[in-house]
């Protein structure tokens, strides 16, 4: 069946920021080719599920929230002077979908929802996707949504304990990227890589942080090119941490609905907030994003991957699927379902400990042939089971079951 969706999702901020310093004169461009260029360039995974989803027979559309320049020429092409939470809904007035669809979790909020459904009578479906650190609050504006959508067998249990509806989605990766990686790629061969961020606290990548600083202390000759905090950040998230846990430890827990500035970082009070070492900092290279950071992963012999505390004890992150994807040699943390999207040790290696990590890093490092091996196995795995393509087909299931 035929149906109209449309998506509400952003990109990351600090690509935003690399993106119009890289291509200025994009500012300026009429929406459409504005809009095509940061499409081709971001190789943004909800753009690649609507093409497919296209293809199919739907009628799919994106809006990029936080692209302030695309946003703003959109404002001026259609003579609207809104900005933010109302610009969104008068973009979704005038594209009157039948799903509605959110990722900017900014708009996962049961007031904002019940106003778009009053305003755009097509609606027929309002779900979201949710695969980063949510809080209890997060949680009681979910259940305005229709269903849920996730990306671990983990979270999905999660939500569904919480009386929420909930369809698991993998991530995946958009073979068509091979064709546009092979020229100008101007990145070194590393031998070992790891790319992606490295934020401290509750939910997000402690566990990552400390395996990154034992290959540097045990002169593992890893690549690291991520997204790290400043220091303030870090101080304030340690600050959060230690407060939350005297008003907790005292018995004045409720004194945090009279402070929203500490209110913010309530979930910081569950995990100790340590700072970077000093050899950490000194081996992050700039994070790379888009297009460029494919570029970067196909000229890795093994890519490190270790998921977030998020995924506790499930497998999911989008990083198994785009290391697979560009032929790298993916080393990954063993995790309960990881045996159902490869097979262990022969697509993908595992590991269950820092020094099994290290143990088997080094023996990859000494036997070249294996890494190649593995890296065909892995490539054709994601190519067979783990492309845009076969999760635009779910998707579609699931929506036209739905409608």
């Amino acid at each position: 069946m035929s149906y109209r969706i449309v998506r509400v999702t952003n990109l990351y901020n600090e690509y935003l920021r690399q993106y119009y310093s890289m291509f200025p004169t994009m500012r300026q461009q009429n929406f459409h080719d504005q809009y095509n260029h940061l499409v081709m360039d971001s190789c943004d995974s909800v753009a690649a599920i609507s093409q497919h989803l296209n293809a199919i027979g739907a009628d799919a559309f994106e809006i990029f929230t936080n692209a302030e320049w695309l946003q703003n020429q959109w404002r001026i092409e259609n003579s609207c002077d809104k900005v933010g939470k109302d610009l969104v809904m008068e973009q979704i007035k005038r594209l009157r979908p039948t799903v509605l669809w959110l990722d900017d979790t900014e708009l996962i909020d049961n007031r904002w929802i019940s106003a778009v459904r009053e305003n755009v009578p097509s609606i027929k479906i309002v779900t979201a996707e949710i695969c980063a650190p949510y809080n209890s609050e997060n949680v009681k504006h979910v259940k305005a949504l229709d269903f849920l959508v996730t990306c671990t067998p983990c979270l999905r249990s999660e939500f569904e304990l919480n009386g929420i509806t909930t369809h698991l989605v993998y991530h995946a990766f958009e073979k068509s990227i091979l064709n546009r990686i092979t020229s100008d790629n101007q990145y070194p061969v590393n031998d070992l890589l790891f790319t992606g961020s490295l934020y401290t606290g509750s939910g997000f990548h402690t566990t990552r942080i400390q395996y990154l600083e034992q290959f540097l202390e045990v002169g593992i000759p890893v690549k690291i090119y991520g997204s790290i905090e400043t220091f303030k950040k870090t101080l304030t998230k340690k600050t959060a941490y230690h407060v939350l846990n005297f008003l907790q430890s005292t018995g004045l827990e409720k004194l945090l609905d009279y402070i929203p500035a500490l209110k913010r970082y309530e979930a910081y009070g569950d995990t100790p907030v340590n700072f970077y070492s000093r050899k950490l900092r000194a081996n992050v290279l700039p994070a790379v994003f888009g297009l460029e950071q494919f570029k970067l992963l196909s000229n890795a012999k093994i890519c490190f991957n270790i998921h977030g505390e998020i995924a506790k004890g499930c497998a999911g992150n989008l990083r198994l699927f785009e290391a697979t994807g560009v032929g790298s040699c993916l080393v990954s943390d063993w995790k309960e379902n990881l045996g159902e999207l490869f097979e262990l040790e022969k697509e993908v290696v595992t590991y269950k400990t820092k020094e099994e990590c290290a143990d088997k890093v080094k023996w990859l490092l000494q036997n070249p042939a294996e890494v190649a091996k593995i890296s065909k196995s892995g490539q054709a795995r994601t190519l067979k089971d783990h492309t845009i393509q076969n999760r635009a087909n779910q998707i579609n299931e699931i929506l036209t079951g739905m409608l």
